[in-house]
């Protein structure tokens, strides 16, 4: 009996040599890759990153014949990881060391889901979570441990905002010791995906049941009615109502806060702004201007504007246009399409953009890029333009109303004024403005309106005060 099993041992020895063979030809290769997706509801001060990748057991494992086909690199954008193991026997175990950094300025929480595709011959597993800051060194503790599920998740580990912290996280590969034969496909796969969120003390919930969202230094608490601040559960928190406390103290001047984004704070003047400087003030107010200034574009470089003697509604040439479209396309109440090329730039962009910014703004090194719809009216998202100073969209305007539809809020004003979006009825040379008894209609770009000018403030300002009209309004800290 002895001698049988003597016999079946020697052809399972012979059997594993075989599969040695085979498999160091077919490199036995278990290839991963490691992928975060990161989102933010505030700012682009976020910075969720792969940071480090490593084995961590190259001699740790006796007669453990694992090894690196090629290094573990981490991809140039740093939000994902790679490597290659090769596996020669049954046993042989390859862990991985993965480090999680957190170089922005919100807390973040980061929950794991990794799926590999069935295997007779492998098996991974997601060894948990290092100590903050640690070595990962007692990673080895947990090599035997292996999950049986094909898809395993785990519960969110924290990620705090402070200098540079760091979580390792682990990945085992191991050849299984129940092969006994020649494996039917050499080679497996594994994905990790590595969700980073905002920590939930971003946005927790106290006492009276109102949620806040912690932004710029401030605790705002958010609101499902009336005045005050919406989650718009897209990353943006939008003030409605008709007057929520978003008064913001710049430049000396009072403006309101329209929203947070992932972009930063964007913000309105409250009042129409003087217009002192600009050829297109109406000479008894300086206050009221023109969208376009007639003939300053003319019909010989702007096949879209039609009627250069009532001025042009595009507020910038197609060229400066995200996607540089070769024509303005509006439509008129009828649905026929007014198309053509828009080279030079509007009259009021270029005075918001050149001279306001530069000589009236003393703190625009505050002011960052921002996207705007600058499309028709009926579809502001058509076109868009990233840059400096903008105008409100109709449809702004009517989220600032908590039923967004038009109505009275803390926007509306008792005199017209710009919004930036072309109107229907005069297709080529009209513009959505807002009247004062809150109505949006249709203007002649050559007319005089008030003008409110829109951008945004850099994520990182901190705020002070609780943005009521009064010496506890918003301000930025110096």
């Amino acid at each position: 009996m002895k001698k049988l099993n003597f016999k079946n041992r020697n052809y399972i020895i012979i059997g594993l040599c075989a599969v040695l063979v085979l498999m160091a030809v077919g490199f036995a290769a278990f290839s991963q890759n490691l992928q975060i997706n990161g989102t933010s509801n505030i700012s682009s001060s976020w910075d969720i990153r792969i940071t480090g990748i490593r084995a961590v057991n190259l001699s740790s494992v006796t007669n453990n014949g694992a090894y690196d086909i090629t290094e573990p690199s981490i991809g140039s954008d740093n939000l994902s990881a790679s490597f290659q193991t090769g596996l020669k026997s049954p046993g042989d175990t390859r862990i991985y060391e993965i480090e999680v950094t957190n170089r922005g300025s919100l807390d973040a929480e980061v929950s794991t889901v990794f799926t590999n595709t069935l295997s007779d011959s492998v098996h991974f597993s997601y060894d948990g979570v290092g100590p903050l800051g640690g070595s990962g060194t007692d990673v080895l503790t947990n090599a035997g441990v292996y999950n049986t599920a094909n898809v395993s998740s785990s519960e969110p580990f924290s990620l705090p905002a402070t200098t540079n912290n760091i979580r390792y996280i682990y990945m085992t590969v191991k050849y299984r010791d129940s092969v006994t034969s020649q494996p039917s496909n050499l080679t497996a796969s594994i994905n990790l995906k590595l969700n980073a969120t905002q920590s939930p003390s971003g946005a927790e919930t106290i006492d009276s049941g109102i949620h806040t969202l912690s932004t710029n230094g401030k605790d705002i608490p958010i609101v499902t009615e009336g005045d005050g601040l919406y989650d718009n559960n897209d990353g943006q928190y939008i003030y409605k109502g008709s007057n929520p406390d978003n008064y913001l103290e710049f430049e000396g001047n009072i403006w309101r806060i329209l929203k947070f984004d992932t972009t930063g704070i964007k913000i309105i003047s409250d009042e129409a702004i003087d217009l002192t400087g600009y050829t297109g003030v109406k000479p008894e107010d300086n206050t009221k201007g023109m969208f376009d200034i007639p003939n300053e574009r003319t019909t010989a470089n702007n096949s879209y504007c039609i009627n250069p003697s009532r001025g042009c509604n595009a507020w910038v040439a197609t060229s400066k246009m995200n996607g540089s479209p070769s024509e303005f396309v509006n439509k008129n109440l009828s649905g026929v399409e007014i198309k053509g090329t828009v080279t030079e730039d509007s009259s009021l962009y270029i005075y918001l953009n050149g001279y306001y910014y530069n000589n009236v703004l003393k703190e625009n090194s505050l002011i960052i890029d921002g996207i705007f719809n600058i499309g028709p009216e009926a579809n502001e998202s058509q076109y868009t333009w990233t840059g400096k100073i903008a105008l409100l969209t109709k449809e702004e305007f009517k989220y600032s109303h908590p039923e967004n539809r038009l109505g009275l809020t803390y926007l509306s004003k008792n005199y017209n004024w710009w919004n930036i979006n072309p109107d229907l009825n005069y297709t080529t040379n009209g513009v959505r403005a807002i009247s004062y008894d809150n109505s949006s209609y249709g203007q002649y770009v050559n007319k005089y309106l008030g003008v409110r000018p829109v951008f945004y403030l850099s994520s990182n300002v901190t705020l002070t005060g609780n943005g009521t009209n009064d010496e506890n309004i918003y301000r930025i800290a110096s």
